[in-house]
């Protein structure tokens, strides 16, 4: 990965930058913020990056799960400009999916697909926001496809109106 030799050139220990990040993280927040979800999906990818994905802090999985049980029906998501419902569940598809625990997002504690049914964002939040939910959607389901296929059983009863 050309961003690992790359990054060993600058920064010879990958692992206490990473850390470093998680620490200073996690001690700037109770996990309340709006917006905390999205600095858990920026960790999670650069563990990903750092290929680190085994330091990644439980509490960083803990905040974005309840980020993304929450947002259909809390107000004070609504309210924010990193609040919008579909906005936390593009991040939390992708984060999820990049380390291969999307099962998590469809428990019973979370619970996506029935959330994202229940979305109130407002239509301009809904214009702009939603596309990143189809778009974590699509790459989701795209990477779910067999190396050799060309389709994806997430896509075999799609129908597309020409």
């Amino acid at each position: 990965m050309m961003f690992i030799s790359i990054s060993k050139v600058y920064v010879p220990d990958v692992v206490a930058l990473f850390q470093e990040c998680l620490t200073g993280y996690l001690q700037s927040t109770d996990g309340s913020k709006v917006d905390d979800y999205l600095r858990c999906t920026y960790l999670i990818h650069l563990a990903c990056q750092l290929e680190q994905t085994d330091l990644i802090d439980p509490r960083v999985w803990s905040i974005l799960l309840d980020s993304a049980a929450q947002n259909p029906s809390s107000q004070r998501y609504l309210e924010s400009t990193y609040g919008s419902s579909y906005m936390v569940a593009a991040y939390a598809l992708s984060a999820f999916d990049r380390v291969g625990r999307l099962d998590e997002l469809f428990c019973e504690r979370v619970n996506l697909a029935d959330a994202i049914a229940h979305f109130q964002d407002d239509a301009h939040a809904t214009t702009i926001h939603s596309p990143r939910t189809a778009f974590a959607l699509i790459e989701t389901g795209l990477r779910m496809r067999p190396v050799q296929s060309n389709d994806t059983p997430l896509f075999s009863n799609f129908l597309l109106n020409r």
